[in-house]
Protein backbone atom coordinates (compact mmCIF):
# COMPACT_ATOMS: atom_id res chain seq x y z
CA UNK A 1 0.00 0.00 0.00
CA UNK A 2 0.86 3.76 -0.39
CA UNK A 3 3.44 5.16 2.46
CA UNK A 4 1.29 7.98 3.73
CA UNK A 5 3.49 10.74 5.51
CA UNK A 6 5.81 11.34 2.34
CA UNK A 7 5.19 12.23 -1.28
CA UNK A 8 6.01 9.69 -3.31
CA UNK A 9 8.08 9.65 -6.91
CA UNK A 10 6.73 8.76 -10.10
CA UNK A 11 6.26 9.16 -13.78
CA UNK A 12 3.68 9.52 -16.31
CA UNK A 13 2.28 9.65 -19.72
CA UNK A 14 -0.64 11.93 -21.73
CA UNK A 15 -3.24 11.58 -23.91
CA UNK A 16 -4.34 13.87 -26.72
CA UNK A 17 -5.92 16.85 -24.91
CA UNK A 18 -7.89 17.08 -27.50
CA UNK A 19 -10.28 14.17 -26.88
CA UNK A 20 -10.78 15.26 -23.10
CA UNK A 21 -14.37 15.97 -22.27
CA UNK A 22 -14.95 18.92 -20.47
CA UNK A 23 -17.83 21.41 -19.26
CA UNK A 24 -18.69 23.83 -16.02
CA UNK A 25 -22.44 23.76 -15.01
CA UNK A 26 -23.15 23.66 -18.98
CA UNK A 27 -27.33 24.52 -18.55
CA UNK A 28 -27.41 22.57 -21.98
CA UNK A 29 -28.32 19.38 -22.59
CA UNK A 30 -27.53 17.93 -26.05
CA UNK A 31 -30.34 19.09 -28.81
CA UNK A 32 -31.44 21.60 -26.12
CA UNK A 33 -32.79 18.16 -25.07
CA UNK A 34 -32.77 20.10 -21.52
CA UNK A 35 -31.15 23.02 -20.07
CA UNK A 36 -29.38 20.10 -18.07
CA UNK A 37 -26.15 21.43 -15.53
CA UNK A 38 -23.04 18.91 -16.81
CA UNK A 39 -19.96 20.06 -15.32
CA UNK A 40 -16.81 18.08 -16.77
CA UNK A 41 -13.71 18.54 -15.96
CA UNK A 42 -10.85 18.07 -18.68
CA UNK A 43 -9.08 14.88 -17.09
CA UNK A 44 -5.04 13.24 -17.92
CA UNK A 45 -3.09 11.02 -16.26
CA UNK A 46 -0.98 7.98 -15.58
CA UNK A 47 0.69 5.29 -13.52
CA UNK A 48 4.25 4.70 -11.37
CA UNK A 49 6.66 2.92 -8.91
CA UNK A 50 6.80 4.68 -5.54
CA UNK A 51 11.01 4.15 -4.44
CA UNK A 52 10.36 6.06 -1.57
CA UNK A 53 10.94 5.04 1.72
CA UNK A 54 8.43 7.04 4.36
CA UNK A 55 7.83 6.42 7.78
CA UNK A 56 4.40 5.27 9.70
CA UNK A 57 1.90 8.23 9.56
CA UNK A 58 1.95 10.14 12.79
CA UNK A 59 -1.55 11.03 12.48
CA UNK A 60 -4.67 8.40 11.69
CA UNK A 61 -4.79 9.46 8.43
CA UNK A 62 -6.50 6.76 5.90
CA UNK A 63 -4.21 4.29 3.96
CA UNK A 64 -4.57 4.29 -0.13
CA UNK A 65 -4.66 0.93 -0.94
CA UNK A 66 -2.52 0.52 -4.47
CA UNK A 67 -4.02 -0.58 -7.76
CA UNK A 68 -3.13 -1.45 -11.02
CA UNK A 69 -2.62 1.70 -13.25
CA UNK A 70 -3.46 -0.35 -16.18
CA UNK A 71 -6.81 -0.44 -15.34
CA UNK A 72 -7.05 3.07 -14.70
CA UNK A 73 -5.05 4.65 -17.61
CA UNK A 74 -4.58 1.27 -19.77
CA UNK A 75 -1.22 1.13 -19.38
CA UNK A 76 1.34 0.75 -17.16
CA UNK A 77 3.59 3.79 -17.20
CA UNK A 78 6.97 4.15 -15.07
CA UNK A 79 7.44 5.95 -12.17
CA UNK A 80 3.79 6.58 -12.03
CA UNK A 81 1.24 5.20 -8.37
CA UNK A 82 -2.66 4.12 -8.64
CA UNK A 83 -4.27 3.57 -5.81
CA UNK A 84 -7.53 3.68 -3.56
CA UNK A 85 -8.38 5.65 -0.69
CA UNK A 86 -11.99 4.87 1.66
CA UNK A 87 -13.28 8.04 2.44
CA UNK A 88 -16.54 8.94 5.11
CA UNK A 89 -19.62 9.96 2.72
CA UNK A 90 -19.87 13.02 5.33
CA UNK A 91 -16.92 13.78 7.05
CA UNK A 92 -18.85 15.82 9.41
CA UNK A 93 -20.64 12.80 10.89
CA UNK A 94 -18.56 9.75 9.97
CA UNK A 95 -20.16 6.91 10.12
CA UNK A 96 -19.87 3.25 8.34
CA UNK A 97 -20.80 4.82 5.23
CA UNK A 98 -17.81 5.76 2.91
CA UNK A 99 -17.27 6.52 -0.75
CA UNK A 100 -13.53 5.82 -2.46
CA UNK A 101 -11.51 7.73 -4.96
CA UNK A 102 -9.34 6.79 -7.08
CA UNK A 103 -5.58 8.86 -6.48
CA UNK A 104 -3.03 8.67 -9.29
CA UNK A 105 0.49 10.26 -8.17
CA UNK A 106 3.30 11.06 -11.26
CA UNK A 107 6.27 11.71 -9.77
CA UNK A 108 8.73 14.79 -11.02
CA UNK A 109 10.80 14.36 -13.73
CA UNK A 110 13.47 16.46 -13.21
CA UNK A 111 16.42 14.25 -11.46
CA UNK A 112 14.91 11.17 -11.74
CA UNK A 113 16.51 10.23 -8.06
CA UNK A 114 14.89 8.40 -5.94
CA UNK A 115 14.27 11.42 -3.48
CA UNK A 116 10.62 12.29 -3.65
CA UNK A 117 10.17 15.96 -4.17
CA UNK A 118 8.90 18.79 -1.74
CA UNK A 119 5.93 20.26 -4.35
CA UNK A 120 3.03 18.98 -5.69
CA UNK A 121 0.34 20.14 -7.56
CA UNK A 122 -3.24 18.76 -7.08
CA UNK A 123 -5.15 18.45 -10.50
CA UNK A 124 -8.95 18.09 -8.63
CA UNK A 125 -12.19 17.34 -9.97
CA UNK A 126 -11.27 14.00 -12.30
CA UNK A 127 -14.28 13.60 -15.01
CA UNK A 128 -16.44 16.20 -12.84
CA UNK A 129 -19.99 16.32 -12.32
CA UNK A 130 -21.23 15.35 -15.83
CA UNK A 131 -18.16 14.03 -16.72
CA UNK A 132 -17.33 10.66 -18.33
CA UNK A 133 -13.54 10.38 -18.41
CA UNK A 134 -12.05 10.02 -15.57
CA UNK A 135 -9.75 6.78 -14.60
CA UNK A 136 -10.78 3.68 -16.22
CA UNK A 137 -11.99 5.04 -19.58
CA UNK A 138 -10.07 3.33 -22.48
CA UNK A 139 -7.19 5.21 -22.99
CA UNK A 140 -4.70 4.96 -25.82
CA UNK A 141 -1.58 3.90 -23.73
CA UNK A 142 1.19 6.72 -23.55
CA UNK A 143 -1.48 9.47 -23.87
CA UNK A 144 -2.66 10.57 -20.45
CA UNK A 145 0.00 12.73 -18.97
CA UNK A 146 2.02 14.77 -21.79
CA UNK A 147 0.77 17.85 -21.48
CA UNK A 148 1.71 17.55 -17.44
CA UNK A 149 5.42 16.81 -18.63
CA UNK A 150 7.10 20.90 -18.00
CA UNK A 151 5.18 20.45 -14.82
CA UNK A 152 6.96 17.32 -13.75
CA UNK A 153 10.12 18.65 -15.54
CA UNK A 154 10.47 21.35 -13.26
CA UNK A 155 10.38 19.09 -9.99
CA UNK A 156 6.50 18.81 -9.19
CA UNK A 157 4.66 15.64 -8.77
CA UNK A 158 1.30 16.14 -10.44
CA UNK A 159 -1.79 14.23 -7.74
CA UNK A 160 -4.71 13.00 -9.80
CA UNK A 161 -7.84 12.65 -7.92
CA UNK A 162 -11.58 11.62 -9.69
CA UNK A 163 -14.19 13.64 -7.59
CA UNK A 164 -16.47 11.45 -5.56
CA UNK A 165 -19.30 10.55 -7.93
CA UNK A 166 -17.67 10.85 -11.34
CA UNK A 167 -15.23 8.41 -13.20
CA UNK A 168 -13.69 5.71 -11.34
CA UNK A 169 -14.67 6.55 -7.98
CA UNK A 170 -17.34 4.69 -6.10
CA UNK A 171 -20.42 4.70 -6.20
CA UNK A 172 -20.69 6.33 -9.56
CA UNK A 173 -23.40 8.79 -10.27
CA UNK A 174 -23.55 8.15 -13.70
CA UNK A 175 -27.15 8.15 -15.82
CA UNK A 176 -27.62 5.35 -18.47
CA UNK A 177 -31.27 6.52 -18.23
CA UNK A 178 -30.68 9.97 -19.72
CA UNK A 179 -28.14 8.82 -22.22
CA UNK A 180 -31.18 6.48 -24.03
CA UNK A 181 -33.85 9.24 -23.39
CA UNK A 182 -31.21 11.40 -25.51
CA UNK A 183 -31.00 9.04 -28.14
CA UNK A 184 -34.68 8.20 -28.25
CA UNK A 185 -35.32 12.10 -28.87
CA UNK A 186 -32.76 12.67 -31.67
CA UNK A 187 -34.44 9.88 -33.52
CA UNK A 188 -38.42 10.94 -33.39
CA UNK A 189 -39.57 14.36 -34.42
CA UNK A 190 -40.48 15.58 -30.58
CA UNK A 191 -41.50 19.05 -29.65
CA UNK A 192 -39.59 20.96 -27.10
CA UNK A 193 -41.90 20.08 -24.42
CA UNK A 194 -42.26 16.55 -25.21
CA UNK A 195 -38.07 16.64 -25.15
CA UNK A 196 -38.11 18.03 -21.38
CA UNK A 197 -41.00 15.59 -20.20
CA UNK A 198 -38.58 12.65 -22.24
CA UNK A 199 -35.53 14.33 -19.88
CA UNK A 200 -37.83 14.98 -16.44
CA UNK A 201 -38.57 11.17 -16.86
CA UNK A 202 -35.15 9.92 -17.66
CA UNK A 203 -33.27 11.76 -14.66
CA UNK A 204 -36.12 11.03 -12.37
CA UNK A 205 -35.95 7.10 -13.09
CA UNK A 206 -31.83 7.61 -12.65
CA UNK A 207 -32.22 9.19 -9.10
CA UNK A 208 -35.12 6.41 -7.74
CA UNK A 209 -32.32 3.80 -8.77
CA UNK A 210 -29.85 5.63 -6.84
CA UNK A 211 -31.81 5.93 -3.80
CA UNK A 212 -32.94 1.94 -4.43
CA UNK A 213 -29.15 1.29 -3.84
CA UNK A 214 -28.74 3.88 -0.79
CA UNK A 215 -27.08 6.12 -1.82
CA UNK A 216 -27.82 9.33 -0.66
CA UNK A 217 -27.42 12.28 -3.06
CA UNK A 218 -27.25 15.04 -0.35
CA UNK A 219 -24.01 13.99 0.50
CA UNK A 220 -22.50 14.50 -3.26
CA UNK A 221 -21.55 18.47 -3.28
CA UNK A 222 -19.07 20.74 -3.49
CA UNK A 223 -18.10 21.22 0.53
CA UNK A 224 -17.80 17.10 1.12
CA UNK A 225 -15.40 17.20 -2.08
CA UNK A 226 -13.22 19.99 -0.73
CA UNK A 227 -13.07 17.49 2.18
CA UNK A 228 -12.21 14.67 0.35
CA UNK A 229 -8.80 16.88 -1.45
CA UNK A 230 -8.00 17.83 1.92
CA UNK A 231 -7.67 14.72 3.81
CA UNK A 232 -5.96 13.48 0.18
CA UNK A 233 -3.30 16.21 0.72
CA UNK A 234 -3.14 15.40 4.82
CA UNK A 235 -2.65 12.21 3.86
CA UNK A 236 0.30 12.36 1.41
CA UNK A 237 1.82 15.41 3.56
CA UNK A 238 4.05 17.12 0.73
CA UNK A 239 5.60 20.32 1.51
CA UNK A 240 4.30 22.39 -0.60
CA UNK A 241 0.76 21.98 -2.53
CA UNK A 242 -0.32 24.15 -5.09
CA UNK A 243 -3.43 23.58 -7.44
CA UNK A 244 -4.47 23.65 -11.26
CA UNK A 245 -7.87 22.96 -11.45
CA UNK A 246 -9.94 23.23 -14.87
CA UNK A 247 -13.70 24.29 -15.07
CA UNK A 248 -15.79 23.34 -12.07
CA UNK A 249 -13.00 21.81 -10.49
CA UNK A 250 -12.17 25.60 -9.88
CA UNK A 251 -15.09 25.63 -7.19
CA UNK A 252 -13.92 22.69 -5.83
CA UNK A 253 -10.42 24.95 -5.08
CA UNK A 254 -12.01 27.77 -4.49
CA UNK A 255 -13.90 25.93 -1.53
CA UNK A 256 -10.71 24.43 0.01
CA UNK A 257 -9.26 27.91 -0.04
CA UNK A 258 -12.41 28.55 2.09
CA UNK A 259 -12.08 25.58 4.53
CA UNK A 260 -8.17 26.44 4.82
CA UNK A 261 -6.81 29.95 3.78
CA UNK A 262 -3.74 30.03 1.92
CA UNK A 263 -3.37 26.06 2.19
CA UNK A 264 -2.16 26.12 -1.40
CA UNK A 265 1.16 28.06 -2.39
CA UNK A 266 0.08 28.97 -5.76
CA UNK A 267 -3.17 28.26 -7.26
CA UNK A 268 -4.04 28.22 -11.65
CA UNK A 269 -7.99 28.74 -11.95
CA UNK A 270 -8.69 27.56 -16.00
CA UNK A 271 -12.26 28.51 -17.04
CA UNK A 272 -13.18 29.43 -13.96
CA UNK A 273 -16.76 28.96 -12.41
CA UNK A 274 -17.54 31.90 -10.23
CA UNK A 275 -18.14 29.97 -6.30
CA UNK A 276 -20.77 33.02 -5.80
CA UNK A 277 -22.21 33.81 -8.44
CA UNK A 278 -24.28 31.56 -11.48
CA UNK A 279 -26.44 33.06 -14.03
CA UNK A 280 -28.98 31.42 -15.72
CA UNK A 281 -27.53 29.50 -19.04
CA UNK A 282 -30.28 29.87 -21.54
CA UNK A 283 -30.90 29.69 -25.34
CA UNK A 284 -30.19 33.63 -25.80
CA UNK A 285 -26.78 32.90 -23.63
CA UNK A 286 -25.91 30.54 -26.11
CA UNK A 287 -26.92 32.31 -29.36
CA UNK A 288 -24.52 34.72 -27.71
CA UNK A 289 -21.45 32.43 -27.57
CA UNK A 290 -22.23 31.74 -31.07
CA UNK A 291 -21.97 35.21 -31.99
CA UNK A 292 -18.98 36.23 -30.03
CA UNK A 293 -17.32 32.98 -32.40
CA UNK A 294 -18.67 35.05 -35.67
CA UNK A 295 -17.46 38.20 -34.07
CA UNK A 296 -13.87 36.84 -34.36
CA UNK A 297 -14.69 35.88 -37.64
CA UNK A 298 -15.92 39.21 -39.18
CA UNK A 299 -12.63 40.85 -37.52
CA UNK A 300 -9.92 38.34 -39.21
CA UNK A 301 -9.57 39.62 -42.46
CA UNK A 302 -9.13 35.95 -44.19
CA UNK A 303 -11.81 34.70 -42.18
CA UNK A 304 -14.27 37.27 -42.97
CA UNK A 305 -13.14 36.97 -46.71
CA UNK A 306 -14.43 33.33 -46.72
CA UNK A 307 -17.06 33.94 -44.70
CA UNK A 308 -18.31 37.40 -45.71
CA UNK A 309 -21.53 38.77 -43.33
CA UNK A 310 -21.56 35.75 -41.63
CA UNK A 311 -23.51 37.10 -38.58
CA UNK A 312 -26.24 38.22 -40.43
CA UNK A 313 -25.86 34.82 -41.79
CA UNK A 314 -26.24 33.36 -38.60
CA UNK A 315 -29.51 34.31 -37.86
CA UNK A 316 -31.34 33.88 -41.32
CA UNK A 317 -30.36 30.14 -40.90
CA UNK A 318 -32.05 30.60 -37.20
CA UNK A 319 -35.24 32.15 -38.71
CA UNK A 320 -35.63 29.26 -40.89
CA UNK A 321 -34.99 26.53 -38.65
CA UNK A 322 -37.44 28.03 -36.11
CA UNK A 323 -39.96 28.48 -38.89
CA UNK A 324 -39.44 24.89 -40.69
CA UNK A 325 -36.59 22.71 -39.27
CA UNK A 326 -33.65 21.66 -41.34
CA UNK A 327 -33.19 17.72 -41.85
CA UNK A 328 -30.40 15.49 -42.21
CA UNK A 329 -29.45 12.13 -42.47
CA UNK A 330 -26.59 11.23 -39.43
CA UNK A 331 -25.12 7.73 -39.15
CA UNK A 332 -25.29 6.59 -35.94
CA UNK A 333 -23.83 3.50 -33.83
CA UNK A 334 -26.24 1.07 -32.83
CA UNK A 335 -26.75 -0.50 -28.67
CA UNK A 336 -23.79 -2.71 -29.38
CA UNK A 337 -21.39 -0.35 -31.30
CA UNK A 338 -20.78 -2.91 -34.11
CA UNK A 339 -22.81 -1.51 -36.73
CA UNK A 340 -23.75 2.18 -37.94
CA UNK A 341 -27.14 3.04 -39.37
CA UNK A 342 -28.74 6.61 -40.59
CA UNK A 343 -31.36 8.33 -38.85
CA UNK A 344 -33.25 11.56 -39.93
CA UNK A 345 -32.42 14.07 -37.45
CA UNK A 346 -34.63 17.31 -37.42
CA UNK A 347 -32.57 20.17 -36.73
CA UNK A 348 -34.70 23.00 -35.13
CA UNK A 349 -33.14 26.04 -34.01
CA UNK A 350 -32.53 24.82 -30.44
CA UNK A 351 -31.24 21.87 -31.92
CA UNK A 352 -29.02 23.69 -34.56
CA UNK A 353 -27.84 26.02 -31.05
CA UNK A 354 -26.76 23.08 -29.24
CA UNK A 355 -25.06 21.26 -32.01
CA UNK A 356 -22.79 24.59 -32.22
CA UNK A 357 -21.85 24.84 -28.64
CA UNK A 358 -21.27 21.62 -28.25
CA UNK A 359 -18.85 21.93 -30.82
CA UNK A 360 -17.68 24.82 -29.72
CA UNK A 361 -16.34 22.87 -26.64
CA UNK A 362 -13.66 21.46 -28.75
CA UNK A 363 -11.21 24.19 -29.50
CA UNK A 364 -10.13 23.38 -32.72
CA UNK A 365 -13.99 22.99 -34.19
CA UNK A 366 -14.42 26.69 -32.93
CA UNK A 367 -12.63 27.65 -36.64
CA UNK A 368 -15.54 25.03 -38.67
CA UNK A 369 -18.63 27.21 -36.87
CA UNK A 370 -18.06 30.02 -39.62
CA UNK A 371 -18.05 27.30 -42.57
CA UNK A 372 -21.14 25.48 -41.37
CA UNK A 373 -23.76 28.51 -40.95
CA UNK A 374 -22.10 29.93 -44.51
CA UNK A 375 -22.70 26.58 -46.00
CA UNK A 376 -26.87 26.18 -44.03
CA UNK A 377 -26.77 29.04 -45.35
CA UNK A 378 -26.41 28.08 -49.20
CA UNK A 379 -28.57 25.41 -48.73
CA UNK A 380 -26.35 22.67 -48.11
CA UNK A 381 -27.96 21.23 -45.18
CA UNK A 382 -25.11 18.41 -45.36
CA UNK A 383 -23.07 20.90 -43.44
CA UNK A 384 -24.49 19.82 -40.40
CA UNK A 385 -23.70 15.45 -40.32
CA UNK A 386 -20.24 15.77 -39.17
CA UNK A 387 -20.96 18.43 -36.40
CA UNK A 388 -23.84 15.99 -35.54
CA UNK A 389 -22.13 12.73 -35.23
CA UNK A 390 -18.73 13.82 -34.34
CA UNK A 391 -19.66 17.04 -31.63
CA UNK A 392 -22.92 16.01 -30.55
CA UNK A 393 -24.55 12.43 -31.06
CA UNK A 394 -21.48 10.39 -30.42
CA UNK A 395 -21.42 11.87 -26.85
CA UNK A 396 -24.78 10.25 -26.03
CA UNK A 397 -22.51 6.58 -25.88
CA UNK A 398 -21.04 7.58 -22.74
CA UNK A 399 -22.81 7.67 -19.76
CA UNK A 400 -22.41 10.99 -17.46
CA UNK A 401 -22.64 11.17 -14.07
CA UNK A 402 -25.81 13.63 -14.06
CA UNK A 403 -26.83 12.74 -11.26
CA UNK A 404 -24.15 14.16 -9.39
CA UNK A 405 -24.30 17.30 -11.33
CA UNK A 406 -27.97 17.75 -10.46
CA UNK A 407 -27.04 17.17 -6.63
CA UNK A 408 -24.54 19.90 -6.66
CA UNK A 409 -26.26 22.16 -9.18
CA UNK A 410 -29.64 21.62 -6.90
CA UNK A 411 -27.89 22.15 -3.53
CA UNK A 412 -25.70 24.92 -4.47
CA UNK A 413 -26.59 26.61 -7.83
CA UNK A 414 -29.86 27.23 -7.97
CA UNK A 415 -29.45 29.84 -5.09
CA UNK A 416 -27.57 31.89 -6.90
CA UNK A 417 -29.58 31.58 -9.87
CA UNK A 418 -32.54 32.96 -8.18
CA UNK A 419 -30.33 35.64 -6.61
CA UNK A 420 -29.44 36.59 -9.75
CA UNK A 421 -33.20 36.66 -10.91
CA UNK A 422 -33.91 39.22 -7.88
CA UNK A 423 -31.53 41.29 -8.66
CA UNK A 424 -31.91 41.57 -12.53
CA UNK A 425 -36.07 41.15 -12.82
CA UNK A 426 -36.32 42.46 -16.02
CA UNK A 427 -33.62 39.74 -17.57
CA UNK A 428 -36.63 37.23 -17.81
CA UNK A 429 -38.42 39.28 -20.04
CA UNK A 430 -35.62 38.53 -22.74
CA UNK A 431 -35.69 34.72 -22.50
CA UNK A 432 -37.44 33.12 -25.08
CA UNK A 433 -40.35 30.39 -24.21
CA UNK A 434 -37.52 27.95 -24.55
CA UNK A 435 -35.50 29.09 -22.01
CA UNK A 436 -38.46 29.70 -19.42
CA UNK A 437 -39.85 26.25 -19.76
CA UNK A 438 -36.51 24.70 -19.06
CA UNK A 439 -35.98 26.97 -16.03
CA UNK A 440 -39.14 25.55 -15.24
CA UNK A 441 -38.07 22.10 -15.87
CA UNK A 442 -34.82 22.27 -13.62
CA UNK A 443 -37.18 23.37 -10.50
CA UNK A 444 -39.11 20.74 -10.98
CA UNK A 445 -36.23 17.96 -11.08
CA UNK A 446 -34.62 19.46 -8.06
CA UNK A 447 -37.85 18.96 -6.30
CA UNK A 448 -38.06 15.37 -7.18
CA UNK A 449 -34.52 14.81 -5.94
CA UNK A 450 -34.72 16.55 -2.78
CA UNK A 451 -31.33 16.83 -2.02
CA UNK A 452 -32.12 20.48 -0.21
CA UNK A 453 -29.91 23.78 -0.62
CA UNK A 454 -27.62 23.95 1.75
CA UNK A 455 -24.49 25.09 0.97
CA UNK A 456 -21.62 25.14 3.23
CA UNK A 457 -19.19 26.95 1.09
CA UNK A 458 -19.67 31.01 1.73
CA UNK A 459 -16.89 33.63 0.25
CA UNK A 460 -16.74 35.67 3.53
CA UNK A 461 -13.15 37.12 2.93
CA UNK A 462 -11.02 37.53 -0.52
CA UNK A 463 -8.52 34.72 -1.11
CA UNK A 464 -5.26 35.78 -0.50
CA UNK A 465 -2.77 33.37 -2.64
CA UNK A 466 -1.06 34.08 -5.31
CA UNK A 467 -3.25 33.21 -8.23
CA UNK A 468 -3.77 33.02 -12.20
CA UNK A 469 -6.90 33.40 -13.98
CA UNK A 470 -6.87 31.38 -17.27
CA UNK A 471 -9.51 32.26 -19.83
CA UNK A 472 -10.70 31.60 -23.67
CA UNK A 473 -12.96 34.79 -24.65
CA UNK A 474 -14.67 32.16 -27.15
CA UNK A 475 -15.72 29.97 -24.03
CA UNK A 476 -19.06 28.83 -24.75
CA UNK A 477 -20.30 28.31 -21.25
CA UNK A 478 -17.84 31.19 -19.46
CA UNK A 479 -18.78 34.43 -19.64
CA UNK A 480 -16.37 37.61 -18.99
CA UNK A 481 -19.17 38.12 -15.90
CA UNK A 482 -17.86 34.57 -14.79
CA UNK A 483 -14.34 35.26 -14.93
CA UNK A 484 -14.66 39.08 -13.46
CA UNK A 485 -16.69 37.65 -10.15
CA UNK A 486 -14.04 34.71 -9.66
CA UNK A 487 -11.14 37.38 -9.87
CA UNK A 488 -12.88 39.64 -7.29
CA UNK A 489 -12.48 37.11 -4.54
CA UNK A 490 -9.02 37.08 -4.84
CA UNK A 491 -6.65 39.69 -3.25
CA UNK A 492 -3.43 38.90 -5.58
CA UNK A 493 -4.50 37.37 -8.87
CA UNK A 494 -3.32 37.99 -12.74
CA UNK A 495 -6.10 37.22 -15.02
CA UNK A 496 -5.32 36.35 -18.48
CA UNK A 497 -7.77 36.07 -21.25
CA UNK A 498 -6.55 34.68 -24.74
CA UNK A 499 -7.99 35.57 -27.73
CA UNK A 500 -9.83 32.59 -30.39
CA UNK A 501 -9.53 30.05 -27.66
CA UNK A 502 -12.40 28.08 -26.04
CA UNK A 503 -12.97 26.05 -23.06
CA UNK A 504 -10.13 24.69 -20.77
CA UNK A 505 -7.09 26.91 -22.59
CA UNK A 506 -4.51 24.64 -20.41
CA UNK A 507 -5.39 21.60 -22.74
CA UNK A 508 -5.28 23.92 -26.00
CA UNK A 509 -2.76 26.40 -25.85
CA UNK A 510 1.37 25.36 -25.53
CA UNK A 511 1.58 29.37 -24.79
CA UNK A 512 -0.46 28.84 -21.74
CA UNK A 513 1.33 25.78 -20.44
CA UNK A 514 4.62 28.49 -20.32
CA UNK A 515 2.99 30.97 -18.61
CA UNK A 516 1.77 28.71 -16.41
CA UNK A 517 5.01 26.68 -15.36
CA UNK A 518 6.57 30.58 -15.27
CA UNK A 519 3.60 31.03 -12.82
CA UNK A 520 4.31 27.95 -10.50
CA UNK A 521 8.52 28.47 -10.85
CA UNK A 522 7.83 32.23 -9.59
CA UNK A 523 9.53 33.08 -6.16
CA UNK A 524 7.86 36.16 -4.90
CA UNK A 525 4.29 35.57 -4.28
CA UNK A 526 3.88 39.86 -4.60
CA UNK A 527 4.81 40.65 -7.11
CA UNK A 528 2.28 40.80 -10.38
CA UNK A 529 3.91 38.57 -12.96
CA UNK A 530 4.68 39.29 -16.78
CA UNK A 531 3.18 36.71 -18.79
CA UNK A 532 3.42 36.15 -23.09
CA UNK A 533 0.71 37.22 -25.04
CA UNK A 534 -0.80 33.72 -26.11
CA UNK A 535 -2.38 33.77 -29.67
CA UNK A 536 -2.51 30.24 -29.93
CA UNK A 537 -6.12 30.23 -30.78
CA UNK A 538 -6.74 33.57 -32.64
CA UNK A 539 -4.04 32.07 -35.40
CA UNK A 540 -6.53 29.43 -36.26
CA UNK A 541 -8.79 32.09 -37.57
CA UNK A 542 -6.52 33.08 -40.16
Amino acid sequence: MFKTTKPLLLTLQIRNPTTCISGVFLTIARHFFFLIKVSGFLFCTASLADTSTAAAPVHNYPTIQTADCTDFINERASRVRCGFIELPLNHDKPDHQTITLPVLIAGQTQTLSNDPSSQAILIPGGGGPGGPMGFGYPYSPGDYLRDYSSLRAAGFDIIIVDQRGAGYSKPHLRCAETSAAFKRSAVRSQTFKEELTGYDAAITACGNRIRTDNIDLAHFDTYQSAKDFLTIMDTLSYASWNTLATSYATVIAQAIEVLEPQRFDRIVLDSPVPIDFQQPFTVESSISSVNRILTLCEQTRHCNKRHPRVKEKFQTVLKRATEKPYSVKIKVADENQTARRNIKLIVSHTTLIDILITAAYNNYSITDIPTVIDQLHSGRVKALRQFAEDYWFSGSDLDFADALSWSIHCKERTALEEAYLRQHPDSTQQYSAESLLAMEQESKICQKLNVGTDNKIKTDKLFKTKTLILAGDLDPVISRRDISNTADNFSNVTTTIMAGMGHSVWFQSACTRKNTLKFFLSSDASTPMALATCKDGINRFK
